[in-house]
């Protein structure tokens, strides 16, 4: 498993599975069936490809474009935008459209 553990200032792709603990301000792609668990901070928008899952515990700060699967037991300043995924939001997780 891959750990990011500073702060990443560009957009990356996820393509093993990674464990966010740091901060990645850009844009975030998580592809081939990749797992992208998120215990910091994403300042950009997550695309989440066919096969992939992203799991939320800290806060995502953009829209989450799923077309796989998204599983939010965190903060998601942003849309949630359906693109053939699923989403399992936990009834304590806070999602802020309007942000």
């Amino acid at each position: 498993m891959t750990q990011i553990t500073s702060h990443i200032r560009q957009d990356i792709i996820i393509d093993s599975e990674t464990n966010l603990t740091g901060m990645v301000t850009g844009n975030v792609t998580v592809d081939k069936a990749s797992n992208f668990i998120v215990h910091g901070i994403v300042n950009g928008n997550v695309i989440i490809q066919v096969g992939s899952t992203l799991l939320v515990h800290g806060t995502i700060n953009g829209n989450i474009i799923n077309s796989g699967l998204c599983k939010v037991f965190g903060v998601v300043n942003g849309q949630l935008i359906d693109n053939g995924g699923s989403f399992d939001i936990d009834s304590k997780a806070h999602i802020n459209e309007t942000f």
